[in-house]
């Protein structure tokens, strides 16, 4: 990971920021067995790795809703994971 500077922050659900310290790399694994590379930031305070919505969008990605509040992130035909939406937050579940 590499540090990204004082300035980046992350904002959460209760409006409160978090301070961003790291990028790196994260790998999605299908259940086929694809391996996708995203771009991921690391936020020490959030026991979650972050993935933006719109570098997934920019990835080529699409969002296919699935219900009123749950979708699945996917690539072609392929399901990277799937998303539902928590008191505002989308949580991403992976699907293998």
């Amino acid at each position: 990971m590499r540090f990204q500077g004082p300035d980046c922050y992350v904002e959460i659900a209760d409006g409160n920021s978090l301070s961003v310290e790291g990028d790196g790399l994260v790998e999605i694994v299908t259940d086929s067995g694809n391996v996708t590379k995203l771009k991921a930031i690391h936020v020490p305070q959030i026991s979650s790795t972050l993935i933006s919505l719109g570098r997934l969008l920019k990835h080529g990605c699409e969002i296919k809703h699935t219900r009123k509040s749950s979708f699945n992130i996917v690539h072609g035909e392929i399901i990277l994971f799937k998303a539902v939406i928590i008191s505002g937050t989308c949580m991403g579940i992976l699907s293998k």
